[in-house]
């Protein structure tokens, strides 16, 4: 993941690849607060 990410990065501007690792970021934390809910369902009963 960090091969992928270091070719977005421009010494030059390195405004978009911080847009990007922000923006990802942000997705992640959002699923993770939309799937929360259910994942704790599924998890009944688990210890």
């Amino acid at each position: 993941m960090a091969g992928k990410l270091a070719g977005y990065y421009d010494p030059e501007d390195e405004t978009g690849y911080f847009l990007l690792i922000g923006l990802v970021a942000i997705v992640v934390g959002v699923l993770v607060l939309v799937f929360t809910k259910p994942i704790r369902r599924l998890m009944a009963g688990v210890h």
